[in-house]
């Protein structure tokens, strides 16, 4: 019998992706997941936490998002931003959308951030 008399079972790892990206989000979790997170008080904790938690694929894509982040802050250009991160404009138009949001805490962190490196 050939490969192709019965439906493929085996899911590609393309699919899987797929599938767990549209897996609802697990709200207990995720509320474990912020405590754990907001325990944690210094930075070479936190490094070691997210070492652990995250692969470096994602740890790239959460760094990156906050570059975004911190280079819309600054005033860059989205063009300059684009070509600079190598980005799609899709990604700068949703961190600016973020940024523009009342009470935007990822504003407030940056601006924090900013304030303390001024500091002498």
């Amino acid at each position: 019998m050939s490969s192709n008399t019965f439906p493929n079972t085996t899911r590609s790892p393309v699919a899987a992706k797929s599938d767990r990206a549209r897996s609802p989000l697990d709200a207990g979790a995720y509320d474990r997941l912020l405590r754990a997170l907001a325990e944690e008080t210094s930075p070479a904790g936190m490094r070691r936490f997210l070492d652990e938690l995250l692969t470096e694929a994602e740890r790239r894509d959460f760094s990156l998002r906050w570059r975004l982040m911190e280079l819309l802050v600054d005033g860059t250009s989205h063009r300059r931003i684009a070509a600079s991160l190598r980005i799609s404009p899709c990604k700068i138009t949703r961190g600016s959308k973020m940024l523009k949001e009342p009470g935007s805490v990822v504003l407030a962190k940056i601006r924090s951030e900013k304030r303390d490196e001024e500091r002498p």
